[in-house]
């Protein structure tokens, strides 16, 4: 059902479909252009998440005459037209004229306005229309022949006006999470090499060094058992479950198995997760258990229990992610084709520096508090996305109408 006042068309009938031109590599790499000329690449740049901003290839006049190329106005939407892009229904719009190569296909507004249209081609799910093959991609033809719904003018930039002002809230609340996590960087380096300001008076010879073995009581390997993707039995951490310092829960797997048969596996608060055996980046990924709900340790992770006598388990984690434990880890890996690993002994050997524990703990309540402002921030932004979801099916069919001057109703 079409809302009143609103028209159904085709994309067609609002916008010009523009297409790319081929870039030979020969002229690829250059920045002394003064035309951006972007490629599908481009769209996963950082700064580029909704904006084509910045280029990793740049043409003069000279060379966009000899490729042919045409240099599209600001407002254009473009997209991936071809392969598995095509699929991830990435959207970005040129905010300055611009050039793009013919793995690209753009809309440019005619019978709307421009924010607009990008708000429209952010709701179609291209996998409905893409050409079947081994190469998934979508035609001009295709494209143009989309219906979509189209509000007047004027509600077309108050919808706007809502929807954008949720992506700059966004995109702030972003900005402030990656400032607390360079803080909490410098932080970290600054306290786990010298403490805090009332650790100052201590004697430095109070601040041992020890290999990691002498202060653990535990460092082993998971179970072995069988996991499935079912929710059949008890949850079971593997290497995807540890993400920025935590546990993601939307990550684990279960073992279809009696609890007293996994009982020496069971995970207990403070416990740390650390990765052993993945990809080189990924070596000494680490995140602590903080007993949110029964869990078993699963293999591929080596589980860290400290010695309380002698260290706190918090401070622990703070040190195993730190950038020297990383590094650490990372040069004493064993590296084959598609995975390292770094073995028990190794670990073990990590020089830890050991401060009094009252140290360590002041130390880990500082960083603790930088983690919940993190976790805060990234809590923020998936309520707004989610928000933003909402409306944005709502604003766009209809189902919720804005008029200039007054509120949603």
């Amino acid at each position: 059902m079409v809302p009143d006042g609103w028209k159904e068309l085709a994309l067609a009938d609002i916008a010009n479909i523009v297409s790319g031109v081929s870039f030979p590599r020969a002229h690829q790499g250059r920045q002394t252009g003064k035309h951006p000329f972007f490629k599908v690449s481009d769209m996963n740049t950082p700064g580029n998440q909704r904006e084509l901003r910045v280029a990793a290839n740049t043409v003069d006049d000279a060379l966009l005459d000899a490729l042919r190329g045409t240099l599209h106005p600001p407002g254009t939407v473009v997209f991936p037209k071809v392969g598995a892009a095509l699929l991830t229904n990435k959207r970005r719009r040129l905010v300055v004229p611009s050039c793009f190569d013919n793995n690209v296909m753009g809309l440019v507004a005619t019978g709307c306005a421009a924010d607009y249209l990008y708000l429209l081609m952010e709701t179609v799910d291209f996998a409905k229309y893409a050409q079947s093959g081994a190469v998934p991609s979508i035609n001009g033809s295709t494209v143009g022949s989309i219906r979509v719904l189209v509000p007047t003018r004027s509600e077309q930039h108050r919808i706007s006006s809502i929807l954008f002002s949720v992506d700059d809230t966004i995109e702030k609340t972003k900005a402030v999470v990656d400032q607390v996590h360079v803080v909490k960087r410098g932080l970290m380096q600054r306290l786990l090499a010298h403490g805090t300001r009332e650790g100052y008076n201590q004697p430095q010879s109070l601040w041992k060094t020890q290999p990691l073995a002498k202060l653990v009581v535990m460092m082993r390997n998971g179970t072995t058992a069988a996991q499935n993707q079912n929710g059949i039995g008890i949850p079971v951490t593997r290497i995807e479950t540890i993400s920025e310092g935590v546990i993601n829960y939307s990550k684990v797997r279960h073992l279809d198995v009696r609890v007293e048969d996994v009982e020496a596996y069971r995970l207990r608060a403070g416990d740390i997760l650390m990765s052993h055996i993945n990809s080189v980046r990924h070596i000494g990924k680490v995140a602590q258990y903080h007993g949110e709900f029964p869990l078993i340790h699963g293999m591929n992770l080596m589980r860290i229990v400290f010695d309380e006598r002698w260290m706190d388990s918090h401070f622990g984690y703070y040190l195993l992610s730190s950038d020297v434990a990383k590094r650490y880890f990372e040069r004493r890996a064993k590296r084959a084709i598609n995975q390292a690993s770094i073995n028990r002994k190794e670990i073990g050997a990590f020089p830890v520096v050991v401060p009094p524990l009252s140290q360590q703990r002041r130390i880990a309540a500082i960083l603790s508090a930088s983690d919940d402002s993190i976790r805060a921030g990234h809590a923020t932004i998936s309520h707004l996305r989610f928000v933003r979801r909402g409306l944005t099916s709502a604003l766009l069919t209809g189902k919720l109408r804005v008029t200039p001057g007054r509120e949603v109703t």
